[in-house]
């Protein structure tokens, strides 16, 4: 476990959230929606900003978000060290939950991370371009296709859009701060 990475620590967590829901589908009720907030039961709704992330719809749910946060985790983890990322993460859920709160539909249950997966390529898209790296136009491809993948049925579109505005707020923010510091 020493050398684990976090992106591999949330694949695992991932995996076993939704292993969890498929055995016993009242955790669902833990995927992002506005019913504990609504009850003003608000620690509840603290808990699901995570838990949500966790929880996924089906196999291929869980195979596309884990196989984008184990490959651009493991790279913008390289990029920004443990403690970095692991603020990273918990930022961009709440960012992530909040805008879907205050942006979408009230009664439907968000599950995944794609918006975090997403909030990956992002970064190391821009990553890439930094330092010349052609690559990055890859980068550009998938965002794209990620965000018109978000228009489909069952989809969050909001989930995907937030992930990829969180990632360039927080690449720019660093960079800033690299500046002036």
């Amino acid at each position: 476990m020493k050398n684990l990475s976090l992106a591999s620590l949330l694949v695992i967590l991932s995996i076993a959230a939704t292993l969890w829901a498929h055995f016993d589908t009242r955790f669902f009720a833990f995927g992002l929606n506005r019913n504990f907030l609504d009850q003003g039961i608000y620690h509840i709704y603290a808990i699901q900003i995570f838990v949500s992330q966790f929880i996924h719809g089906g196999l291929f749910h869980l195979i596309f978000n884990s196989v984008f946060v184990y490959y651009f985790g493991s790279h913008v983890q390289y990029i920004l060290w443990y403690r970095k990322f692991l603020i990273f993460f918990i930022l961009s859920a709440m960012f992530i939950a909040l805008g879907i709160t205050l942006l979408g539909n009230p009664y439907v249950n968000t599950i995944g991370m794609s918006g975090f997966a997403l909030s990956l390529v992002t970064y190391y898209t821009l990553h890439l371009r930094s330092i010349w790296d052609p690559e990055y136009k890859w980068g550009i491809t998938a965002i794209v296709i990620n965000i018109l993948v978000g228009f489909s049925p069952q989809i969050s579109f909001l989930g995907h859009f937030l992930g990829v505005v969180f990632w360039g707020i927080y690449y720019y923010t660093l960079e800033i701060t690299k500046k002036r510091g």
